[in-house]
């Protein structure tokens, strides 16, 4: 099994959105969020459709975050995120680029062909939904632990009780 080749591109088509009409409708479709500092964002159902978001710095994205959005064909560049909850989320084909998010909760999100490969997190709540997701060899290594824990697997290395 191959993972998705997640390449999406900005269309040039794109209209610009500042990060207040983007709060104030928590909706988007064919925009472009670009070179934006959003403060205390809190959204519930929002909704990003053939949209790019790049060069955004989030300072404070509280625990309704993306709960409940929609997220497709989304691509998040250059980004500063301190918690993304994408709590029942659904996300489609949504492609992360030098992207760095302190927290990743994904309780009961939905996702098909989420590229988390560009995303630098520390923390992943909510393990059982990354199916979908495509994450590198070293993201996966980061998880490992996380992994055994959440399915009960019990790790001992032999070598260490010598």
């Amino acid at each position: 099994m191959f993972p998705p080749r997640l390449s999406l591109r900005r269309p040039t088509d794109l209209d610009p959105i500042t990060c207040e009409e983007f709060v104030d409708a928590a909706s988007a479709e064919g925009r472009l969020l670009t070179s934006a500092t959003c403060e205390e964002l809190r959204l519930r159902d929002a909704s990003l459709v053939e949209c790019a978001v790049e060069d955004l710095f989030v300072s404070d994205l509280d625990l309704t975050g993306f709960r409940g959005a929609e997220l497709s064909d989304v691509l998040l560049e250059r980004c500063q995120i301190g918690e993304l909850d994408l709590t029942g989320a659904a996300a489609s084909r949504v492609q992360f680029r030098d992207c760095s998010l302190e927290t990743l909760v994904l309780s009961a999100a939905r996702l098909t062909d989420v590229d988390l490969r560009g995303a630098a997190f520390r923390r992943v709540t909510g393990l059982e939904h990354l199916r979908g997701a495509t994450v590198s060899s070293e993201q996966l290594e980061a998880l490992a632990s996380h992994l055994a824990d959440h399915l009960g697997i019990h790790v001992d290395d032999p070598r260490a009780h010598d």
